[in-house]
Order: C-alpha cells, then structure tokens, then sequence
C-alpha cells in the first residue's frame, strides 16, 4: 500500500555529479531535492516511465542496460500509513490509518498492489519420522515446496484456520492439550502466493517411556569389566546418558552422555543407570532401573596353612569370598570328591594321600555366579619308616664298619628323632647306627622308628641388663606351622610354669630371671613337640661410681672410679674399662692422682663370668675443670649498728664438700673456719674476705681462690642537721637552692646524700635546682664508720608560675592613659617587668624592669605583656613564664564612608552586590571590620554579597593597634526577583509580513533582553537574539516565543530575570494535496 501527499515544497530530480557527457558502464546517481524547505525528514519516492513509485532517498542506474532509459520522476511525503494488522481474516477486515504532519487542506488516496498466485504446491511434513511421538517431546512441522528452485520463500502457518503465523517451521509442544488440530501451510515471495497445503494431523500420543539397564553380569571380577546395555522402547533417533552412584549416601553422577549406542563398559562398581534423549530441545525418558555391580574376589585358603601335611592330619579348607555387600552365599566346590559341601569350609579329617589335588570354588548370589576361584593344590604326605645301608657294597667283609640309617619315605617334614631296635630289645636313639662285623655281636634284626621333634631354646644372652630385657628364640629344625609354649621356673625347688602359649612366632622377650624352656604345637587336635632345653637367665646390673662424688672435679685433685657388678649369684668376675688410657687395670678400682683436663672423658666397665660378658655399663662422664673456682662472700647488711653485729656469708657455687675459712685484713691468717654453710656473725668493722677447701683424711687438701673483699661499717651516735638558704614558702620548678649538712664533733668526715637525685655530691654542701618534689637527708662517712642519718628535709615542689597581665580598659582615649598591673599568685619576693611590642613586625622590648608592686601607668598603644623575677645576690634570677598579652588600642578621628556598586535604585534577591569600605587618610595598612547582618564578612575593602534579605552595612578599619571611627549606615533594600514581560504588536504574521514582539522589566533599569524561539512542539526553546537594550524585536517567522532580561557582568556574574510568559505567533498560509503520485504546485489565492 502507498499513501502519498504533496504540500508547497517543490521537488526536482539532479545528478550527483553533472558529468557530461555520461559513458556507457558508469553508474549514475540521481537525487530528489526539496525547494525553499527546511522542515522535517522527507520520505523519497520515485516513478520511471510513470510506473509504480519505489522509495528511496537516492536512485542509482547502471547504464549497462538498456533499460536505463527513461523518464524519471521523484515526490515527497511526510505521510504515515499504520494498519490495526497486517493479515486479513477469510471474510475479514482491517484497519487502514494514513497520516500528515501538516494536516490542514489535505486529501488522501489509498493504493494497493496485488499479489499472484503461484501453481507450486506447499506441504506440511515431520522433522523426524520418529514413531511412535511420546507425549512431552517437541514436535517440528516443516513446510516444503514441490517443484520450486526459485528464490527463499516466506511460510506461513494457519492452525484450525486461525489468523496466520510467519515462520520457516513449526514448533509444537506435545506437553500441552493445545497440539491437536489441523495444519496448514503457504508459502510467498515476491508478492506470489502458493495455496495453502492440505490439513496435517498429529498421530495419536504414547506415555513418557522408561529405559531398562541390562547387565551382563552384576559380579565384577577382579581387575575385569561387565558391559551394560540401556533400551526399552522401540523407535529410533535416541542417544544415551549414563549414570554412577558411588555409594548409598551420594548422589548419581553423569558419567557419560550423548552415548549414539546404548552400550557402556563398566570396571567400577557402583550403582548403574541410564535414560535416553532424542530432539531439540532434548526429550528424556524416564530414568531406567539401577544395577548395582559389585567387585568380587574370590581364593580358596587352607586351615592350617603348613608347607607339608601328612597322613592322618584334619585340614580345613575355606572358600573366601572378598566384595559382594550384603550378599547371602551359597558355595560350589570342583573337586575329586563328589560329595563336596555347600558350605564355604570344605573339612577332611584323616586325610590321606587321596586327598591331594586341586580344590578351586565359587559363589552364588542374587541368581548369579562368581567366577571360578584360583586352584588350590592340596599335597598329602606319607610317613613310613625303613632301614638302609649307607654304602650298597656287596660283598660286605668281616672287619668293616657298617652304617645303617633310617629314612623317612617321601618326608621333607620336620626333623625326627630316630630310635632303633635289635632283635626286638629296647629301643637306642641315634640318627643312624654303625656295626663293627669284627664281633659276632653284629647279627641280628634290625628295626627303626621316628619320634616326634624337640623343640630348641636359643639366648641372646643369659646376663638380663637391670631395666632391660634378652630374647629368647624358640625354634623347631626345618618345619613350619608351629605356635609356641614357653615356660619359667623360679628356682631350683619350684617347678616350671606356663607363661605364654600359642604365640605365633618363636621369640619371647624377657624382663624376669629364672630358668626358661618351650614346645611347639600345630594342628587340630593339637601335636606337640618334645620340651626343649632348660636356658638360666639371670639379673646383672653394672655401673660406674665416684669417690669423692662431687659433681664438679678441678685439676690437681684425686678421684677413684669404681666398678659394681649387683647380682650374678657367686660369679666371680674380672673387670674390664673402656676409656681413653690404654693401660687401664683390671681390677674393679681405678684411681687416678692429681687428675688433669686430659682425664675427662667417659668411662664404662663390664665383668666376665661364666665364660660370658656382662653389657656395658652406661657411660659415666667425668669432667675436670681448669679454672679453680672463687668463694664468694656477701654481707647484709654491711654496716653494723651500735652494739649489734652483721652476718656474713661466704659459698662456693661450683662443687660440694667444701670447709669455709674466714679472713681479716690479712688474707693468709684465718680468723675462724666454718662447715660447708659458710656462716659467720661479727660485730667488729674491716675488710673480710673468705676461701673454701676440701679433701684431707689421707689426700691433700685442695682450695678454691679468695673471695673478693667486703667492706663492713660501724654506725656512730653522732646525727647531722641540714639546712637551707631561702626561706620562700612556695619553691618552684627550675628554682636553684643550698642544702648544708652540718656535722658537730667526730673525725674528718666525707658526706652521703639520700634522695631522689641520683648525682648527689660527696661534700657538705648540695645545690639543685628544682624539679620534683623529694626528701633529703644526710649522713658522715670516715674510718669505717658512718653517723645515723639526719631529719628528712621535704620540699615541695609547684609548677613554674606565669605572670598575670590586667588593664583598667584597653582602648586609650585620645590624650588618656591606662593602668596595668603585673602579679604572681600565691607566692612572694617577686619584681616585675614590662614588655611592649609596638607593631606586629617588631619585636617584644622590656620597657620597665624591677617595679615591686607591678603597677605601670601607659598612654601607648601596642601589646604588653609581664613576668616576675626573684633571687640573685650570686644566684640567677628565676623568672616565672610570660604573662598573657594585653593588647591596647587607640581610636583616631577618622571616619569611613560606605558605597554599592551598581548603584540602581532596586536590588533584587540572588543579584550580586559590592560594598566599598573607604578610608580617606592615616596609615595604608588597614585592615576592614563589617558590621552586618550577613554571615562571614570580609576583612578586606570590598565586601562582595548576593542580595538575600534587606539589611544594614557600617565599617571600621583596624591596622597597627589603632582603630578608625564606624562610618554611617548604609541600607539595602532587596526584592523579589522579577519577570520580564513580552508583548506583540500581533499574533498572526501577514503573508510577506512581521510583527513587532516587545520585552520589559517592569519599574527598574539597567537591563539588556534575550529573545528565544521554539519553533515546534518536538523542539526546545532557542535563544535568537541577545543582549538588546531596546528589548524591541521585529520577527517573521512563526514559533512560540519567549524573553528575559539580564543586567550586571564586565566581571560579575549576570543577573537574569524569571522568563516571561510564552506568545504564539501564526503564520497565515494554504496548503492542498493531491491524491495520485504527481507534484501540484501551489495554488494561488
């Protein structure tokens, strides 16, 4: 469909380029362009050789062709076409709506191009021919064309002759009711059309199918694999996932997917499942039954497992079945014997030779076989005995040594003991038997038999460590299979105990002495062997000792090592050292004489007895020191009170076993001796020292070095007084002060101090300077005497005063004066001085100096400030802090003169205003002080404001401590701000004609316009004019209009006024369309 309008723009086609002339092969572009027109978007159409219009902004020939040819026409429109639906219902209708931006004088035409019909035929046909269809998949319809190799169609669909749907093929879902019904298809390309196919029907629906797992065995063997197989439904197209459970409590895993046969090998046990799938989207099956594969191992054991068995035995053999979970068994055994158990043991009691052979089994469970086990050959010994001639010779003559042995037929079992009989008297044991046939004695019958095997005990050792133990081996000669008795007898009267039985190995460990033997045992009923040996295991424990044993052993001293053997019963031992000198003695003493460092080392022994050696002993570590070791001596108190006495201490750290001796002046006369505690009470004054020595009693006797020296003192009745040079009542921090400590009577004495000061001095006299407060006393010290100490002198100590600075007024009256006075509080004996600084780039300057009262009378102005001072007469002078600052000022006769700039009448809100503060004369470095109303004044000259609320401005300039007069007020009154207001001389503008628009600010001045346009409804506002003093515009186009005024700027920011109400200016003017697709022009009125 084509709807077309034309209006007063007039369209003419032109070359792209006007090239001339045009060649053949070139291809030309040709525009339409639309005069005098600056409005919205035009839609393009063009006709050749009055054909149907084709819409585009730009026709393009290919001159190749003829058909380039031709007469070609191009129109505008702005014309809309929308329809209520695009495909009309057998026996329907729709809606058709055309429309013109530019409505007025339009006439409307509608146009329609037909379509053919095609004689190809549409069918509707299946994706896949799968069948049968299950309810849930998703069916897809495909619509073809017989006979047709042309362009692409375009299909529709049309259900139960419902409204058409384009689309290339058709989904169905079957999981609705809303699949079932008729289908129908068309196909249309380039304005042909095919008949719609014939009606396609879904078969009729099957149920969601289940897939069924298959196995080929649940068993797994061991290292093998079983194979699944998934199916259950017939039909085609499907592919498989494969499911795993590991155990019962986690989830199946996808293993495998997308599987195009249903088979899978398996070499894991686990919980088995699958489903299939087929379509896009996917369509699952239902998942199948789970099989649970399981790993089964299976092997025949035999009870008891001996290398040999031989006839009469009773053997169990057991089929062992490893895997499986739960699975109730029953058993299968392949064997000689028919009547073989259903059981998993298979007993023979009394086997014979006929037993021997291969036993294998399986097992049966959930109505399926294991595999066959793994054959157990079986192998059943007989044990017969018979005489034979070491040697065969033939003849044998008389004079000869002739062997007989007895041999045990087909036996590698056990050893035997042997027992042999001639002519029937009792039996002789002897592994084999010789005959000297140079006696008569050598005829006879010979016979032999076997006896059971003895069991032998072997040591490790038979001297038992103390704490440690000895393993004791049980064994029975060349044969397996065997458990172990063991037993102990205490002494010689008591007999001997069981201690262990049926202990699987032959080894016993043993912490106890006593006499041990063994047997072994196999079998069921149980065969023993014959007690072995009897082995005396007995307690020996050996160490080394010293004598002296002091842990500690210095050069030059004498020591003896011994060697103690504790148990053994009446051994008699020989001893034997391990150490560094090679001629150690053999006895159980080793003395060693004035030992050296060379000596230390380790030393262990052990004794021989019984033709069998002791362990070792442990190592005993001996050390000896070089350095001779120094008493120490300690003493508290040092100083004796009158008529008492002090103890001293003296001791040895290293070592044990030593005597003190005490000394007195004289390091080589002791005054006293002491046992090891070292303690001596004395009540005489000196120096002392001490030492320490051991040994004596036939050896030497060995001393330690002196000790260092301790000085002890005497405390006099003599007691000192101290004093102090000022009597000021309050002493403050950084104050310098005297203390004497005066002495009456006595020697010459040097001082101690006792305070907090750690550097107080060793004469009379103590000058500190005050920090904290402290106490101090003080004392005499000479000839090994002290006096008692002094009365405690406390001082206090404040916190360094300030001055304090007050005026009777602080601004000076022209030719007046001000009092200021100086104090410090709470304390006395202070002078005062005053300081002034006269401007802020000088310098404070001390001006008076001294003044006892600290009253001063000024007439200047400036900064004062004071401080005390107290002391001298050779002390410095202590100086409190500073005073506070006391700042004076004067009033001169000048007086400031407020302006506004600008200065209109009418100020109005949020406009920016300056205020100038202006001082005629004195000095150039003012400073500007407001007084306002409004928030945050400046310091400068200028106050810059945006007008908010009327108030009233005064200022005062401030500069080197002087201050000017106020200067008179000056009041500001602010408005609201206001709108302009725009006027035309007319609304409708005259064709060829204008009309005049007038803006205003009504009763203020100062302002400059801005005129703004919007030219429709889908634009926004534009400024076409600005800054115009007049406010008067002359304007000829049509639009809806609107100003402002603005005043301000050259620096500041401009003050606009709201915008004004908006006027809508016409223009006169008469539009006709026409119907067909040819240009009209306009018509004249």
């Amino acid at each position: 469909m084509y709807v077309h309008a034309d209006v007063s723009g007039t369209a003419s086609v032109t070359l792209q380029h006007s090239w001339s002339p045009i060649y053949r092969g070139e291809t030309v572009t040709l525009r339409c362009e639309i005069q005098k027109d600056e409005g919205p978007q035009w839609a393009y159409y063009w006709s050749i050789n009055s054909g149907n219009p084709t819409p585009s902004n730009e026709f393009k020939i290919n001159t190749d062709t003829e058909s380039y040819s031709g007469e070609y026409q191009c129109s505008e429109t702005d014309v809309t076409l929308t329809a209520d639906k695009t495909t009309i219902p057998a026996g329907g209708s729709v809606t058709v709506n055309c429309t013109v931006q530019k409505p007025a004088g339009s006439s409307y035409e509608l146009c329609r191009r037909t379509s053919s019909t095609v004689s190809s035929t549409a069918s509707v046909t299946l994706q896949h021919s799968w069948s049968p269809i299950y309810r849930g998949e998703t069916v897809t319809l495909r619509c073809e064309i017989q006979k047709d190799e042309g362009p692409q169609w375009t299909y529709y669909w049309s259900i139960n002759s419902e409204d058409p749907t384009p689309s290339n093929e058709y989904r169905i879902n079957t999981s609705t009711m809303a699949y079932s019904g008729e289908y129908q298809c068309s196909g249309r390309r380039d304005h042909q059309l095919t008949e719609w196919s014939g009606t396609f029907r879904l078969p009729a629906l099957s149920d969601k199918p289940k897939a069924t797992v298959t196995p080929e065995k649940i068993f797994l063997p061991a290292g093998g694999s079983v194979t699944l197989t998934c199916s259950g439904f017939n039909s085609d197209g499907w592919k498989f996932d494969w499911f795993r459970q590991n155990s019962e409590s986690s989830t199946a895993q996808l293993i495998r997917n997308n599987e195009p046969d249903g088979f899978l090998s398996v070499s894991d046990e686990g919980v088995y499942s699958c489903r299939g799938g087929r379509g896009d989207p996917v369509f699952y099956t239902e998942y199948s039954n789970e099989v649970d594969v399981k790993t089964v191992s299976i092997y025949v054991t035999l009870k008891p497992n001996w290398p040999h068995i031989f006839s009469g035995e009773t053997v169990t053999l057991t089929c062992e079945i490893r895997g499986g979970g739960e699975t109730q068994w029953t058993y299968e055994w392949r064997t000689n014997d028919q009547n073989s158990p259903t059981s998993s043991e298979y007993r023979i009691n009394d086997v014979t030779e006929s037993d021997s052979g291969e036993y294998s089994c399986r097992g049966r469970g959930n109505h399926q076989f294991t595999q066959w086990s793994d054959n157990y050959s079986l192998t059943v010994f007989s044990s017969t005995a018979s005489v034979t001639l070491q040697h065969s010779w033939s003849p044998i003559y008389r004079g000869e040594t002739v062997t007989l042995r007895c041999e045990i037929q087909k036996d590698e079992g056990p050893q035997w003991t042997y027992y042999w009989s001639i002519n029937s008297e009792d039996p002789t044991p002897s592994n084999e038997y010789r005959i000297n046939t140079s006696t008569m004695a050598y005829s006879g019958e010979y016979q032999c038999s076997a006896a059971k095997p003895k069991a032998t005990v072997t040591p490790e050792k038979i001297f038992l460590p103390a704490g440690g133990s000895v393993t004791l081996t049980c064994s029975v000669f060349n044969s397996d299979g065997w458990k172990f008795d063991w037993f102990r007898q205490n002494s010689e009267f008591s007999t001997a105990q069981l201690i262990r039985n049926n202990e699987p190995d032959g080894f016993l460990s043993v912490s106890d002495e006593g006499v041990y033997s063994c047997r072994g045992g196999r079998g069921d009923p149980v065969f023993y062997t014959e007690y072995s040996n009897e082995v005396d295991v007995k307690t020996v424990s050996i160490y080394v000792t010293l004598k002296p044993n002091w842990p500690h052993i210095f050069s030059g001293e004498t020591v003896t090592l011994t060697c103690e053997i504790r148990g053994g019963g009446e051994t008699q031992w020989t001893y034997e050292w391990r150490t560094n000198d090679q001629n150690s003695p053999t006895s159980s003493e080793y003395r060693i004489n004035d030992v050296t460092e060379s000596d230390s080392g380790e030393y262990s022994c052990r004794g021989r007895g019984n033709h069998q050696f002791t362990q070792w002993s442990d190592n005993y570590s001996l050390t000896v020191s070089t350095n001779k070791p120094r008493a120490t001596m300690t003493a508290s108190p040092t100083i004796i009170p009158a008529g008492g006495s002090v103890t001293l201490r003296c001791s040895v750290d290293i070592g044990d076993g030593w005597r003190i001796y005490l000394f007195r002046q004289d390091p080589d006369q002791p005054i006293g001796s002491s046992e090891p505690d070292g303690v001596f009470i004395i009540s005489d004054e000196g120096v002392y020292s001490c030492r320490g020595g051991r040994g004596g009693r036939g050896d030497p006797v060995f001393y330690t070095e002196t000790s260092r020296e301790v000085t002890i003192w005497k405390t006099v009745s003599i007691k000192p007084t101290i004093t102090w040079k000022h009597n000021w009542p309050q002493i403050f921090r950084g104050e310098k002060i005297t203390l004497r400590c005066e002495i009456r009577g006595g020697t010459q004495w040097t001082y101690e101090w006792r305070t907090n000061n750690r550097n107080s001095p060793t004469s009379s006299e103590y000058k500190i300077i005050a920090g904290n407060r402290d106490t101090f006393s003080c004392r005499g010290k000479g000839n090994y005497q002290f006096t008692q100490w002094s009365d405690d002198l406390s001082l206090t100590v404040s916190t360094k005063p300030a001055a304090k600075l007050t005026a009777s007024d602080t601004i000076l009256s022209a030719g007046g004066s001000v009092t200021l006075t100086c104090s410090v509080s709470g304390s006395a004996g202070w002078k005062f001085d005053l300081l002034r600084r006269q401007s802020k780039s000088h310098r404070d300057q001390t001006i008076r100096t001294n003044k006892p009262d600290g009253v001063f009378i000024v007439s200047d102005e400036g900064v004062y400030s004071c401080r005390g001072g107290r002391g001298g007469r050779g002390d410095p002078v202590f100086y409190t802090e500073t005073s506070n600052e006391v700042t004076l000022w004067k009033t001169v006769s000048i007086k400031p003169t407020v302006t506004r700039k600008p200065d209109w009448s009418e100020i109005f809100r949020g406009e920016t205003v300056t205020l100038r503060c202006e001082i005629r004369g004195g000095t150039q470095w003012w400073t500007y002080e407001w007084r306002t109303n409004y928030r945050n004044s400046p310091t400068s000259s200028e106050y810059k404001i945006i007008a908010a609320d009327s108030d009233t401005f005064s200022c005062r300039g401030k500069g080197n401590y002087q201050f000017t007069q106020w200067s008179d007020d000056l009041s500001l009154t602010v408005l609201n701000k206001p709108a302009a207001k725009l006027t035309a001389t007319d609304t409708i503008i005259p064709a060829g004609g204008s009309v005049t628009l007038t803006c205003s600010v009504s009763g203020s001045a100062g302002w400059k316009f801005d005129l703004l346009r919007r030219q429709s409804v889908d634009h926004k506002d534009q400024f076409i004019r600005t800054n115009d003093p007049d406010g008067v515009f002359i304007m000829s186009d049509e639009g809806v209009y609107s100003c402002r005024g603005g005043r301000g700027g050259r620096g500041g920011p401009v003050f606009y006024t709201e915008t004004s109400t908006k006027v809508i200016i016409n223009e006169i003017g008469e539009f006709s369309f026409c119907s067909s697709l040819k240009k009209q022009m306009r018509s004249e009125s």
